[in-house]
């Protein structure tokens, strides 16, 4: 794992010829030095949330060690590390830690390499150090998923998600600009909108975002998204702005505090790193700042569901539970009471089968069929704003298509108290090729409470991809 720094190429001066025989140049400046090192931590603690798991490469024992919360990267190592890991306890230091490992396996370690070893797992993220703690406070969420699941050059990612926009199977057109409804019957008030990636559910997002852009005359936008990684508590808020590469995302932390303090039982704090490579909100405020940034004044208020199974399992409706009822109350007053125009926006995919995730069965052209028409079931309970029946649709299969935005979908639709929504595209992704899997997402517009969500011109609702 120890990282390592290329030494600068000669630039090819002093060659024979002409140069020799011309007027002594002044010698170049050396290069700056590099800064020295940070000392490692000397009683270096390994994080408790980490997982180690056994693994094997061409005969060889390995550990892959993980992070659920995704702070800190994959990283395998050779399985023998896993002794030495489990004495970074906090207590030793790093002579004592060489002195231990040598007594149980006689390896004897120069310090200076394991103090490589111990600098090289803080600078990412592994251990309980100052510089975690760093990354805890730091006021900025970075933006995880530029240079991956879409492009880190503001040029090259505003031409992408142009394109998305112009997509044949996309709205055919970028938004054009908000539609004034004086009588307000043509508000937005909600949004769902993917979470799958750009390049397998694009055209999907830009109806969504197209839809928002014209008839969303909101200024704070409440931002619910699935998490995917283990956190305490149902719900995850968050202090921290959201960095894109168009822009930072400013979070209203006032908004943020009002919930906190309507919440006493609850640690709304307690899951925050769980954002920092979650990507179900990241890529809707990569949106936002895409068609918003720079032209009026928004902020966000990023929210991340964690998991209802426990509902599922019981049979019974998340309204029900204190703590549910509670938050979404909170959210709903603090909306109500700032002085802001709130809207909200989901992002969330439906259905997840096939081997990949977990099923026996191959994925094929007449299971999507019937796929299809169970997730249409369930959407017409989203349609018609009922939280209760959609969370029937789905603990009556016990979420046995794997409904991720579950979670998220239900909460915003329980802030919204009774909003109709309309499917503005709904797609399938699969793998048919290997019938290894199949997700499912849509695009829904929610209009204020009591009304409907109205599909815009020429929007097609029963619009299936592949």
């Amino acid at each position: 794992m120890a990282s390592r720094r290329d030494n600068p190429a000669d630039d090819g001066n002093g060659v024979d010829g002409v140069d020799r025989l011309a007027p002594a140049a002044p010698p170049a400046a050396p290069p700056p030095a590099e800064p020295p090192a940070a000392p490692p931590p000397d009683r270096p603690r390994m994080r408790g949330e980490l997982v180690a798991l056994q693994a094997e490469a061409d005969g060889q024992p390995l550990v892959v060690l993980r992070d659920p919360i995704g702070c800190a990267p994959e990283a395998v190592l050779p399985a023998p590390m896993l002794a030495l890991l489990r004495l970074f306890d906090g207590k030793r230091t790093l002579d004592e830690i060489a002195a231990e490992l040598h007594r149980r396996t006689g390896q004897l370690v120069p310090r200076e390499k394991l103090a490589d070893v111990v600098r090289d797992l803080d600078e990412n993220h592994f251990l309980d150090s100052p510089a975690y703690a760093r990354l805890k406070d730091a006021p900025l969420r970075p933006a995880r998923h530029a240079g991956g699941a879409y492009a880190a050059d503001p040029a090259a990612l505003r031409a992408q998600l142009d394109a998305l926009f112009t997509h044949p199977e996309g709205p055919g057109a970028r938004p054009a600009a908000l539609r004034p409804s004086p009588d307000g019957d043509g508000r937005l008030a909600g949004l769902i909108s993917p979470h799958i990636d750009l390049h397998r559910g694009g055209p999907c997002y830009a109806w969504a975002y197209k839809e928002l852009a014209e008839r969303a005359d909101v200024d704070l936008f409440v931002v619910f998204g699935t998490c995917h990684a283990p956190a305490p508590g149902l719900f995850a808020l968050t202090r921290k702005d959201y960095d894109t590469p168009l822009g930072t995302v400013p979070t209203d932390r006032a908004f943020v505090d009002a919930v906190i303090a309507r919440c006493p039982q609850a640690d709304l704090l307690e899951g925050e790193l769980a954002h920092l490579a979650e990507h179900s909100i990241e890529f809707q405020a990569l949106f936002l700042q895409y068609l918003f940034g720079g032209k009026r004044p928004f902020a966000v208020v990023p929210i991340l569901v964690t998991s209802f199974h426990r509902f599922v399992e019981s049979g019974s409706d998340p309204a029900t539970a204190p703590e549910v009822a509670a938050f979404v109350a909170a959210v709903r007053e603090v909306a109500a009471g700032c002085g802001k125009r709130v809207g909200f926006v989901c992002g969330a995919d439906l259905a997840h089968m096939g081997p990949q995730f977990g099923d026996e069965f191959k994925v094929t052209e007449p299971f999507l069929a019937e796929l299809a028409g169970a997730d249409r079931a369930m959407l017409a309970t989203v349609e018609a704003g009922d939280a209760g029946a959609f969370f029937r649709s789905i603990a009556a299969e016990q979420d046995r298509r794997k409904v991720c935005g579950f979670p998220p979908i239900w909460t915003m639709m329980a802030v919204l108290g009774g909003a109709r929504g309309r499917v503005l595209d709904y797609r399938q992704w699969a793998d048919l090729a290997e019938g290894s899997g199949t997700v499912t997402f849509a695009a829904v517009a929610f209009g204020a409470a009591g009304g409907e969500g109205t599909a815009p011109p020429g929007a097609r609702t029963d619009r299936e991809g592949s």
